[in-house]
């Protein structure tokens, strides 16, 4: 008996293969984005880790949030990270 297995997709949209970043040497100075999914709570989980890359690391962070938990980010925020940070956290919540 033969059968099929159907594979979806789970990205909300198609991208193209990208290089992997190279690591920061240092996160002083350095903008860090962080994405919350939009799952309750996430906000302050990242709200957090920003007092903490900011303390500790100098960090500076930059928030951004999609709007739905099932779906990726739209390209104009992904856009705007890549615009404007140099790392990226993306934050779940509950």
């Amino acid at each position: 008996m033969t059968s099929t297995i159907r594979i979806l997709d789970p990205r909300a949209f198609a991208t193209e293969p990208v290089k992997k970043a190279a690591a920061l040497e240092t996160l002083d100075g350095a903008v860090v984005a962080l994405l919350w999914n939009n799952r309750p709570r996430g906000d302050r989980v990242l709200r957090g880790i920003a007092d903490e890359l900011e303390r500790r690391y100098g960090a500076r962070t930059a928030f951004f949030q999609k709007l739905r938990v099932g779906t990726g980010a739209p390209l104009e925020v992904i856009a705007g990270i890549a615009a404007e940070a140099s790392a990226g956290v993306v934050g779940v919540g509950d």
